[in-house]
Parts: structure tokens; sequence; C-alpha cells
């Protein structure tokens, strides 16, 4: 996926123009703040997470280019799904990038939707994007990786959260 004006022109008009809201509002993915570690895999409810402490206590997760981190979750048919991290460029020229799997009953992959975040300063930005499911939908895996593969890119991400 290529990280155009024009793809981030359109993700903001979906953002800003939904359309009918769904009554869940809830975080839906287990600790998007990267606060409950686990000595084996990082952050609880994360695959393959490298968590790192600030020097104000608070925990990022530091992402390079890899599908090795993500998440599965249950999501309902027919329903938008707004997502959102904090991200803050560490390292080379990437964007930040979400890519979501999105499954049938079985298990099956119907359907996959990416969204991309360029930088524009060198402090904290909110990354967003839109997912509406459609009648088969049951769970979602969500990635949170560069858009660049060059393994010198990284960036630190906070407070992911996808609500529906």
């Amino acid at each position: 996926m290529v990280c155009t004006k024009k793809t981030l022109f359109f993700i903001a008009a979906l953002l800003f123009f939904p359309a009918a809201s769904s009554a869940q509002t809830k975080p839906i993915l287990v600790n998007g703040g990267f606060e409950q570690l686990d000595e084996r895999s990082g952050a609880v409810g994360w695959k393959n997470s490298r968590v790192e402490q600030l020097p104000d206590g608070n925990h990022v997760l530091v992402v390079p280019f890899t599908w090795g981190f993500n998440q599965t979750f249950r999501i309902r048919p027919n329903t938008r799904y707004l997502l959102s991290m904090d991200v803050k460029r560490r390292r080379g020229p990437s964007a930040a990038r979400m890519s979501l799997g999105v499954k049938n009953a079985e298990g099956k992959t119907i359907s996959s939707a990416g969204f991309c975040h360029a930088f524009q300063t060198d402090g904290w930005e909110t990354a967003r994007g839109l997912l509406v499911t459609t009648a088969e939908a049951r769970q979602a895996i969500l990635y949170v990786l560069t858009l660049d593969k060059d393994k010198r890119s990284e960036f630190l991400c906070d407070n992911v959260m996808v609500t529906g």
C-alpha cells in the first residue's frame, strides 16, 4: 500500500463525515497502552511486541517493519470501526501503518484494509483509520508496522484503539 495525499484525504473524509455511529464505543483491543507487560511476549495481548519505558514512566511500543506484531480480536458484521493510535517518528523517513485482515466464522480471510500516517512533525501525532465490516465478518487481526521495509526505520506507538 502506498501512502499518498489522496489516500490520506479519503481516510480523513471518512472520519469527518461518518455514517450512523454504532452504540458500542468501548475499546475492543487488550492493553492498547502497553502498560501490562509479560516477560515472554512483551505487552500482554500482543504477539511479538517490543515495549520500552519512557523517562516519564509511560510504556510505548517500538515499531519496526515486521508482520510479527499483532493482536486478534472479535468484530461484529455490518459495523463501522474507528482505529487510532498515537505515533512518534523515531528513526528513518517511514510512515506508520495499521493493516487489518478480516476473517469469517471459519477463520478464512475475506478482506483486508490498510491505513497509513505520514509523519508531519517529530512529536506525537494521532493516526486514524476506518474499517467497515461485511455481513460475514467475525474476527480481525491488526498489525502495526512501518510502511518502509528499511530495517533501520522505526517509530514509537501508544494508545492503540479500535472502537465500534
